[in-house]
């Protein structure tokens, strides 16, 4: 499956409110689209025009609206990303210390007289747990949208931007390492643990059949997506893991780095048919409502990139060329006769 559609289906199975803050990975690949489609009319008009001495690569980005408009976005969604990780990863850190204390409440003698109190807990868990995985996610997949895009890019312009991107800025945003959240999910998994633990003394069952499901996907997408973000690193010389140590190892086909007790340990067992129908029923209603769905994000899109075009005219006089620039020390021209 294309990485688009993965990511559409993680922003499906993500809070709403989360929306307006994944990379706008279809934006920047219809401003490829036109980079392409603009350089190919360019091409067709002057067929017999001797070639142009080669300008130099930041001077020669600078000259193309497109490429502007381009990394000007490019800029905008890193920005957009990484004031929502460090937003999310506060109101995290608040409520990993209300499950924390509700805990230790718990245990006390005094909270006896509190009914159903290790179930209570338990959903609570559940809920911050489930988000906490998807706050994993987020942080992968954007990781990736990134890499991605910019793989587009100099696949279709020539030039070469993605490695020196790639380390130079995007490795360096809260996203791409973030132990805090790693820590998190590896102490809630022990608490979670623990407290299952406890309601079944209490003769109370465990989670929910759809519950289980709901974090079974969640653990599988979280393992195909480390998987391609390694394959992302590898291919730019970025080496280690990111996020510190991974916070899932599901039961089967591998996973991230293990840093807490395995998947059904906490859920119990189910039949993994289960998980595989309810995904495809997902897929199919997002076929049937996907083709209106994609005009009007179309539609939604035209006047996004009107918007920045206007903004950006004559953004090009008044940026530095050499190291410094919106393209953070990136714009190499790639040899012509180099493989792609």
């Amino acid at each position: 499956m294309k990485f688009c559609k993965n990511l559409q289906k993680v922003i499906d199975l993500s809070d709403p409110e989360w929306t307006p803050f994944w990379v706008n990975y279809k934006m920047l690949k219809k401003i490829i689209k036109e980079l392409v489609s603009g350089k190919s009319e360019s091409d067709q008009e002057e067929p017999n025009t001797a070639p142009q001495p080669t300008l130099q690569p930041v001077t020669a980005m600078n000259k193309s609206p497109g490429e502007v408009t381009f990394f000007k976005l490019l800029h905008s969604e890193l920005k957009k990303s990484t004031h929502f990780f460090s937003r999310a990863q506060a109101e995290f850190g608040i409520r990993h210390e209300r499950v924390k204390d509700a805990a230790e409440f718990c245990a006390q003698p005094g909270a006896l007289m509190v009914q159903d109190r290790w179930s209570q807990l338990a959903k609570a868990l559940y809920r911050f747990y489930k988000d906490l995985l998807l706050l994993e996610n987020y942080a992968i997949m954007t990781y990736c949208s990134f890499s991605k895009i910019l793989k587009k890019h100099d696949k279709n312009t020539g030039f070469v931007t993605r490695e020196a991107f790639m380390k130079n800025v995007v490795s360096t945003a809260n996203f791409t390492n973030y132990p805090t959240v790693a820590n998190m999910i590896k102490e809630t998994e022990a608490l979670f643990g623990e407290v299952t633990k406890k309601v079944m003394e209490e003769g109370k069952g465990d989670l929910h059949r759809d519950e289980k499901l709901f974090i079974d996907m969640v653990h599988k997408l979280n393992a195909q997506a480390t998987g391609v973000q390694q394959e992302e690193m590898k291919e730019i010389g970025v080496s280690g893991g990111v996020g510190g140590a991974k916070s899932q190892e599901v039961e089967e086909g591998g996973g991230g780095e293990g840093s807490g007790i395995k998947v059904k340990e906490i859920i119990g067992g189910f039949n993994d048919n289960d998980a595989e129908d309810i995904s495809a029923k997902l897929d199919l209603v997002r076929e049937l409502v996907g083709a209106q769905g994609e005009k009007e994000e179309e539609k939604k899109e035209e006047g996004i990139v009107n918007k920045v075009e206007e903004e950006d005219r004559g953004i090009k006089r008044g940026m530095g060329e050499g190291e410094g620039g919106i393209y953070g020390r990136v714009g190499k021209r790639r040899n012509p006769t180099e493989a792609v």
